[in-house]
């Protein structure tokens, strides 16, 4: 595809997420307040007690536009033929169970390095306040739940939007821009759209659009570390991917970060050089970018004699 009408189509593709998604907002009123009554606890879950007779109305706003992003991606993926498993990246040929290890190992094994490396400069120490049987129940349920969101992710970052990105504009440029894309995903957003029951406001889709855009020009410190620390995870996993030819080896790294963060929890000192290592886990930190771009040199060494292939051919 020219690069031009790639770049063109990407715009198009944005500006038709953003116009759909202010279009939709307003509509999802009725149902939550519809919902709200047959769910007591919905209000709370909206951050309703922070607005009087009503609720924030930013949480619905991002169901709302992910939605419409995951409509435009079926739509784009299925236009080039990705309709199948295979074609998404997971291929069921005798090397994916190994891939999928190997992905689970050097990601455990990273993280460990890190931790050990804190503990050693004081950094860290272990706190753990839980008896072995509640501990070992909550690890694997934080097991359980970091490897389905590192499954769900990796479809949805790498098998989808990277595939249908990199039509577009080619692979480095989908790989910086869903690196961005996915280090914007992961922000802790903290957006207000107050709203309140009742009535349908029809300017929400677009005063949540400003808020959001809002806050992203204004980050703040600690956003924009975070974005930094995510960028490079992106990278990391959208490398992993082109040079493995398949999802399973990001799945395995991004299963295991994600549990290996929740964890965290039971072992981090939140006062001692976070600069260094981390106030809130490893990676927003001068030491979690040190050994995320360590890591991405050595996925590129160890897989670099593969090449991301077209799995529609095997389909």
């Amino acid at each position: 595809m020219n690069k031009g009408r790639g770049v063109l189509i990407l715009l198009m593709n944005v500006v038709g997420v953003i116009v759909v998604t202010v279009l939709l907002a307003p509509l999802a009123m009725p149902l939550v307040d519809f919902l709200s009554s047959l769910i007591p606890s919905l209000p709370r879950l909206l951050e309703a007690p922070k607005v009087p007779e009503g609720y924030n109305f930013a949480p619905v706003w991002r169901i709302v536009s992910q939605i419409v992003i995951m409509t435009f991606l079926f739509v784009s993926l299925w236009r080039m033929n990705l309709t199948s498993f295979s074609s998404l990246g997971l291929p069921f040929n005798s090397g994916w169970w190994v891939l999928l290890w190997r992905g689970f190992f050097w990601g455990f094994i990273g993280y460990v390095i890190i931790f050990g490396a804190s503990l050693l400069v004081g950094a860290r120490r272990f706190e753990i306040s839980l008896s072995a049987l509640p501990l070992l129940g909550k690890l694997f349920h934080m097991f359980v739940v970091g490897t389905v969101a590192g499954i769900w992710k990796e479809i949805i970052f790498r098998g989808m939007m990277f595939q249908a990105i990199q039509r577009c504009i080619g692979t480095t440029g989908s790989v910086l821009f869903t690196s961005l894309l996915f280090g914007t995903y992961l922000l802790p957003v903290d957006v207000k759209v107050p709203v309140g029951f009742g009535a349908i406001d029809w300017g929400v889709g677009v005063r949540g659009l400003q808020e959001h855009l809002r806050l992203l020009a204004h980050p703040g410190e600690s956003l924009l570390t975070l974005l930094m620390v995510f960028f490079l995870m992106g990278l990391v996993l959208n490398y992993a991917f082109i040079w493995t030819g398949s999802l399973y080896f990001p799945i395995g790294l991004h299963s295991v970060w994600n549990f290996c963060d929740k964890s965290d929890r039971f072992f981090l000192n939140r006062e001692l050089r976070w600069w260094l290592f981390g106030q809130e886990g490893i990676g927003p930190a001068l030491f979690g970018w040190t050994a995320l771009i360590l890591f991405l040199c050595y996925v590129g060494v160890r897989y670099r004699s593969q090449r991301l292939h077209d799995a529609r051919q095997s389909a």
